[in-house]
């Protein structure tokens, strides 16, 4: 049995982030949007917590990628400790292991939003489109 590197899982989840980039900008882009503008208030929370809208089962894939990516952007950043981590008690998440992140750059956060043309009138609407 071949032994996978560190180096190498990250390059596949590279590889599967580009992809969904690629093939589902917008969904990707009003994910990452909700996820950041919710740690403008709260700058610590559980991913399972975040209320990223309405999405499609075929999209759902897209969401763990849409985390990578702000994490890699230095955007948000993965806690690290005795309670990093734990078992979602949402039940479509079926008990899956979900991770507690914490605001990286609020900097960046809000230049991120203003750029995606994010507004306080889309807070708290997320049916609204962008």
């Amino acid at each position: 049995m071949e032994t996978i590197t560190n180096a190498q899982v990250d390059q596949i989840l590279d590889d599967a982030t580009l992809k969904q980039l690629a093939w589902k900008p917008g969904i990707c882009r009003n994910v990452a949007l909700r996820i950041v503008d919710s740690f403008l208030p709260d700058k610590i929370q559980w991913s399972d917590e975040i209320n990223i809208g309405e999405i499609d089962a075929k999209d759902k894939n897209v969401i763990g990628c849409t985390w990578r990516r702000l994490a890699k952007m230095g955007i948000i950043k993965r806690m690290e400790g005795a309670d990093d981590h734990r078992r979602s008690t949402i039940k479509s998440r079926r008990g899956s292991t979900i991770w507690k992140y914490r605001l990286a750059d609020k900097a960046k956060a809000e230049l991120f939003l203003k750029e995606n043309g994010w507004t306080k009138a889309r807070r708290g609407q997320p049916e609204l489109p962008l």
